[in-house]
């Protein structure tokens, strides 16, 4: 069972107006789900970031050991 922790956050009044749109919807249940599947989105882009920073790497490297680069 993992642990939560209760925050409190500040959101600019057109912030708090877009997640309390995205309620009604079904897209989060409570503001805290809206916010916790941003973070999520957020972590997934990361990951999307890294992986691709990781193939240019590979693929940078492998052009320097080909002969005639």
């Amino acid at each position: 069972m993992s642990l939560r922790q209760n925050v409190s956050i500040s959101l600019s009044p057109e912030r708090h107006a877009a997640a309390e749109r995205m309620l009604p919807t079904g897209r989060g249940g409570a503001s805290s789900g809206v916010l916790r599947a941003g973070l999520r989105r957020l972590d997934a882009r990361d990951i999307d970031v890294q992986q691709h920073r990781s193939v240019r790497q590979m693929d940078g490297a492998a052009a320097e050991e080909q002969p005639g680069a």
